[in-house]
């Protein structure tokens, strides 16, 4: 259940990010959150701070986040708070690709392929582009060209942008496999 809440944290920040990049506390991140936009997910943590067993679960998620490096501590002025780290961000990309499951095909038969040649010194980043393309639902069809048939061009660019990796990916969408 831990890693529940814990996941259930992060897409909460997540959602606040759009509006508040940083955070000072727990508490400042549920004050940040007045808007109907994040109704579901203050709702869960208010349920959760309600509780007293449950309030210690949802303090040990946030130091969690923090320990796994999904969250980092940054000084602004005399002050420090805490924003999501290029790894958050990927893992929160990553839990919205497995929860919108439901994407439409490409027309016509037509393909989507990601061709790479990542340097063995990037291997971390190589590692989480094949990562990011299974979840995206791609298929290998060697071990650095994947295709597709469902439409993810734009998920794909994100993809990119938080990996860093735009240089070493070419995409193609084309007729015949």
């Amino acid at each position: 259940m831990a890693k529940s809440m814990t996941k259930d944290l992060l897409m909460f920040l997540s959602a606040l990010t759009d509006y508040h990049r940083r955070f000072t506390t727990l508490g400042g991140a549920l004050v940040a959150s007045g808007g109907p936009r994040f109704y579901k997910y203050r709702r869960l943590m208010l349920r959760y701070l309600d509780q007293r067993d449950q309030r210690q679960r949802l303090y040990d998620a946030w130091y969690n986040l923090i320990k796994r490096g999904y969250l980092q501590r940054r000084i602004f002025g005399k002050s420090e708070a805490y924003v999501l780290s290029p790894k958050g961000e990927l893992k929160i990309f990553h839990e919205r690709v497995r929860l919108s499951r439901s994407r439409s095909k490409l027309p016509n038969g037509q393909w989507l392929m990601v061709f790479f040649d990542i340097p063995e010194t990037k291997r971390k980043m190589r590692d989480s582009l094949r990562a990011g393309l299974e979840n995206l639902g791609f298929s290998s069809v060697q071990k650095s060209v994947w295709a597709t048939r469902r439409q993810v061009k734009d998920e794909m660019r994100q993809l990119l942008d938080l990996l860093g990796a735009k240089k070493y990916v070419k995409l193609l969408l084309v007729r015949e496999l």
